[in-house]
């Protein structure tokens, strides 16, 4: 009789939802109270328990199962297992307890229990079961928490079946073990702690729970919580498998009292879903119920019903006399029902509950009844329709200022924890707390880095924050390579918590500017590029901001060689008469576009209007800043740089004058300083003052390793313009001896792949090869062109390439391999083509050095002079050495390079 059996399941169901808030060793002599000598409603309340405590509702068999019989698998199993019984069963999976034989030896072999989960469907390569199987194995072996239960070893069967060894963990539900113990609330409080830590660590990795419930937190004898099945719901969701009417209702009305309300709805999921379920434990810890227990009605649509209009009452109405006024505030505070108006992480609840734990004020108490009001309005919207006018704008005006009030309180927060984070960091950098210590800027950012690496209990949001603050002041070092990460993990922690646009812009911003001192073009254009798409949806966004990121683009794409210098400089015209027309209120975002254009213009070779633009720019910012401002010698530094092209004694006159004011405006210490002596030095080269170009370069190697941050790179490329020096006077052993104590830290910097070590390294190895051709030890040459770099796409390193093919080319030349060295010409030509490069820009006239060489070696002396004067002419004397041996009737002796790109990452 269906209705005789409808009747007896109603009147089972809420005696096995109370026994199975009981510890087993407590619910017989209950069950006996409750069910008296009823047998068939016994027989049903233990039914519905077994259900309840099924992880999933068991599947009927299907083609292609994994092969159990019983407790037996009959599957060919890895050697070191052996299965002692099944732990769980569900849609797509079976967890058995198994002992694991670890062999570290003959004699050292020993056995460990272990949770091994297999896949129940062994066919399929490439189905959904096995990619969810695969998913959560990536989960697992992200997490190494003491919290949380931990992978130990995957693979698959013999027969071709996935599993996952996972640590076996014997412990209690956490629920059962607080009531078997009485637990204290603050004890209950402080094993709580523990578990919002671990969940906060899955967050910071990018991985939410989305099934945290007391079946799945455990605590072991030791007293320690372990939380469970991390992914689970991933592999055992089966949607298209019919199962048992009621064990789906019983499953599904257990599973829902831990679902937020995004989860019912089947909405997108964020941390903010774990924060829910965090709060539904919490609420079952301090009262012994859980928040949806009392909703009307027996159907799971009942229960999701209750759950997404959000009608509960707190704790305390329970418990009154063992749940604090403060503990309620904070269960309720993470029960809400927008996303938006509950905790931000895991550790924001974490750090209420401390509050308490310290007898502060907790921030949960704060603005409660402004809280309930809203929630009023949102049940009784019905009622509200029809209200008065003047109700109704009332009530909207409530509701909007207090989204303003939580975003604008969610800001401050923000705001308030990264404001107190550095100042922290520099409390702790002062003499008196520093213990001894003499902390760089530089130290404190580490300091700083490490310490929010660790920190478990920021919340996404602010641990994003902290990492953009302290990669933008790693920039403001020019310390792009520890910038990196920082802010990459910050924009991951961004994407994960839903963070504004704007906030998201920046930290691309942000990170295209790291690029970009490290002189990773590409990286830092693609950067640029999400900044922009994302400022460009952003509410608020200041417009200097968006004009500051389209500038640095086009400098990126311009150092990348992406298009070509001319057509780089048309948009950069266009960008420079859109700001003077249209933004004249921003002068500095004006002399940013100026000074773009004109190195765009001289990269292109069009050296008169490169100098016309940039003395716009000077000009400008001789209006825009004050006589002592540092931030008015970049224009003049951009005007000497591009008029150096074709008038260094004038720019080496322009760079005397910006080394002198800012002696006078900042000192002689700084990164500025060796930036200018190091330009000056390659300037005076230009003039033909090679003994001065050398003392200049030496003075700026000396200058940067005063600097308080030591910038490698940078003083590597010094040392190789100073090689290229001592080449230019025939100083060919004292070349050497600069850079060979130097090579190995070149090489270590360059393993990482960045464009700036990787054009340093190959320099050295190129200079260190002339050395060597020079001196006819051909084999030694041999040698260190073998150990060129495997080197990224052109435009990554186009300085790179161009050293590597010279160096190559001439010992091609050297050792009479002309069909190679042919090769290697048509390559070094093609790459300038594509790279756009000027008629009389290094990389060009490298390649007709070799040209030259080759034709040279061959015995076509006219062909090799017509080469050489050609290229020569365009030269005009910038680089002496080039073109005096462009001009020379002889090339026998291959001929060192002229690195003016040897300083290649000192960049406006």
């Amino acid at each position: 009789m269906p209705d005789d059996r409808g009747q007896l399941y109603l009147r089972a169901k809420p005696i096995a939802l109370a026994m199975l808030d009981l510890p087993e060793g407590r619910r017989k002599d209950h069950l006996a109270s409750a069910c008296g000598d009823d047998a068939a409603l016994l027989a049903e309340v233990e039914w519905i328990i077994r259900a309840a405590e099924t992880t999933e509702p068991s599947w009927p068999s299907l083609p292609g199962a994994l092969p159990v019989d019983g407790d037996r698998l009959t599957t060919a199993l890895p050697a070191q297992y052996r299965i002692e019984r099944v732990l769980g069963e569900g849609g797509m999976g079976v967890v058995y307890l198994a002992e694991r034989t670890v062999d570290s030896g003959p004699a050292n072999a020993w056995q460990q229990p272990v949770a091994l989960k297999l896949l129940r469907f062994a066919g399929f390569e490439g189905s959904e079961a096995h990619r969810r199987f695969a998913e959560e194995r990536r989960i697992l072996a992200t997490l190494s928490h003491p919290h949380i239960a931990h992978l130990l070893d995957a693979g698959r069967t013999g027969d071709g079946v996935p599993y996952l060894a996972m640590e076996y963990v014997d412990g209690e539900r956490i629920d059962h073990w607080c009531q078997e113990r009485r637990t204290s609330l603050r004890d209950r409080i402080a094993l709580f702690l523990k578990v919002c830590d671990a969940v906060q660590y899955a967050h910071g990795k990018l991985v939410i729970h989305r099934d945290l419930k007391p079946a799945n937190i455990l605590v072991t004898a030791s007293g320690e919580p372990k939380l469970l099945d991390f992914g689970i719901s991933r592999l055992l969701d089966g949607p298209d498998v019919l199962v048992d009417a009621r064990t789906t209702t019983v499953h599904r009305a257990l599973t829902l009292a831990y679902a937020s309300p995004e989860q019912v709805r089947g909405q997108a999921l964020d941390v903010r879903a774990d924060v829910w379920s965090l709060g539904v434990v919490l609420y079952q810890l301090v009262c012994g119920k859980r928040p949806f227990d009392d909703a009307t009605g027996t159907s799971a649509l009942d229960l999701s019903n209750a759950i997404v209009d959000g009608n509960l009452v707190g704790p305390r109405r329970h418990a009154p006399k063992t749940v604090p006024v403060d503990i309620d505030a904070i269960v309720m505070k993470a029960l809400r029902i927008d996303p938006q108006d509950r905790y931000a992480s895991a550790a924001a609840l974490a750090h209420d509950l401390r509050r308490y734990l310290d007898a502060r004020p907790v921030l949960a108490s704060q603005g409660r009844r402004w809280y309930r009001a809203r929630l009023f309005a949102r049940r009784h919207r019905i009622a509200l329709g029809v209200a008065s006018l003047v109700s109704l704008l009332a009530i909207a005006f409530v509701v909007t200022l207090l989204g303003q009030l939580q975003r604008v309180q969610q800001e401050r927060d923000k705001t308030q924890a990264v404001a107190g984070f550095m100042s922290d960091l520099f409390e702790h950098a002062d003499p008196g707390h520093a213990q001894g210590e003499n902390l760089r800027v530089r130290d404190m950012l580490d300091r700083g880095a490490r310490q929010v690496a660790d920190d478990a209990r920021l919340s996404p949001e602010v641990k994003a924050a902290l990492l953009l603050s302290i990669g933008k002041s790693y920039n403001a070092l020019d310390q792009g390579a520890r910038a990196i990460p920082l802010l990459r993990q910050a924009i991951a922690l961004q994407s994960f918590s839903d963070a504004p646009a704007l906030d998201k812009g920046r930290a691309w911003a942000a990170l295209a500017r790291a690029y970009g001192i490290q002189t990773d073009a590409i990286p830092a254009a693609d950067a640029d590029r999400q900044a922009l798409a994302l400022l460009a949806n952003a509410a608020n966004v200041p417009k200097n901001e968006r004009y500051t990121v389209r500038t640095h683009l086009l400098l990126q794409e311009l150092n990348a060689g992406t298009a070509t210098p001319m057509s780089l400089a048309e948009r950069l015209r266009s960008l420079v008469a859109e700001l003077e027309h249209e933004q004249p209120a921003l002068p500095v975002e004006q002399e940013q576009a100026l000074t773009t254009w004109a190195l765009a213009l001289s990269r292109a070779g069009q050296h008169a209007q490169a100098v016309t633009v940039a003395q716009r720019a000077s000009a400008l910012s001789a209006t825009t800043y004050g006589k002592d401002d540092p931030e008015r010698l970049h224009a003049d530094f951009v005007l000497a740089t591009v008029t150096s092209a074709r008038d260094p004694a004038t720019a080496a006159g322009i760079y005397e004058r910006l080394i002198a004011d800012r002696t006078r405006m900042l000192g002689t210490k700084g990164a500025g300083m060796s930036t200018l002596q190091g330009y000056l030095g390659l300037t005076l080269a230009g003039t033909g003052e090679h003994a001065r170009a050398a003392a200049m370069l030496e003075q700026a190697y000396a200058s940067s390793l005063d600097e308080p941050e030591p910038r490698v790179d940078f003083q590597h490329s010094v040392l190789l313009a100073l090689a290229s020096e001592y080449l230019e006077q025939g100083r060919y052993r004292d070349a050497a001896a600069v850079i060979a104590p130097h090579l190995e830290a070149m090489a270590s910097q360059a393993r990482a792949g960045a464009a700036w070590p990787l054009v340093n390294f190959t320099e050295a190895l190129n200079t260190l090869e002339t050395v060597a051709l020079h001196e006819n030890r051909l084999t030694e040459a041999e040698a260190l062109v073998a150990r060129l770099p495997a080197l990224p796409e052109p435009g990554t390193a186009p300085d790179a390439w161009t050293a590597a093919l010279d160096g190559t080319g001439a010992l091609q030349v050297a050792r009479h391999r002309f069909a190679e060295a042919r090769d290697t010409l048509h390559r070094f030509d093609d790459i300038n083509r594509r790279l756009g490069a000027a008629p009389d820009s290094l990389p060009v006239l490298r390649a007709r050095l070799l040209e030259a060489r080759l034709l040279a070696a061959q015995g076509d002396t006219v062909g090799a002079k017509r080469v050489a004067d050609n290229a020569a002419a365009l030269r005009k004397g910038r680089c002496d050495r080039i073109d005096r041996e462009l001009r020379a009737s002889a090339y026998t002796t291959p001929i060192a390079t002229c690195t003016v790109a040897a300083i290649h990452g000192i960049s406006p």
